[in-house]
């Protein structure tokens, strides 16, 4: 359990938006990141951590939320792909376990009508009978 004093010094983080980040180093470029971490209420290494994060990239904070949001959809699209993949090669390998036959039932016997390059006749089949 936390202390009185505990409780008050809790920790709270900010979040800032992409627009503001931007406009702040606009700022700390024209007057100093030290005058500007001073008037926006920010520590001086927000700033330079920010700038750092922008030189490493060469992208505007806002572009970057945008390409990690592209990025996030086709990892995603990615996954349901490969799980899709996945599947039709475990479908085709099953289905090699079996050749071109029908089962066609005869006076109760099990006949298997093979399908090896010969035209299909499907009234066999519909009709439930080869042997007429």
């Amino acid at each position: 359990m936390k202390t009185k004093k505990e409780q008050d010094t809790a920790i709270v983080r900010n979040k800032y938006t992409a627009q503001f980040k931007e406009q702040a180093l606009e700022r700390a470029d024209r007057d100093g990141v030290p005058k500007v971490a001073k008037d926006l209420g920010l520590a001086e290494s927000m700033l330079y951590s920010w700038r750092a994060k922008r030189r490493q990239t060469g992208q505007p904070f806002e572009d970057q939320k945008l390409q990690q949001a592209e990025m996030a959809r086709l990892k995603r699209e990615n996954a349901r792909l490969e799980e899709e993949v996945a599947f039709l090669k475990k479908a085709a390998g099953d289905s090699t376990d079996h050749c071109n036959t029908a089962e066609i039932f005869c006076d109760g016997d099990r006949k298997p009508n093979v399908f090896l390059g010969r035209p299909f006749n499907p009234a066999a089949i519909l009709s439930g009978c080869s042997c007429e």
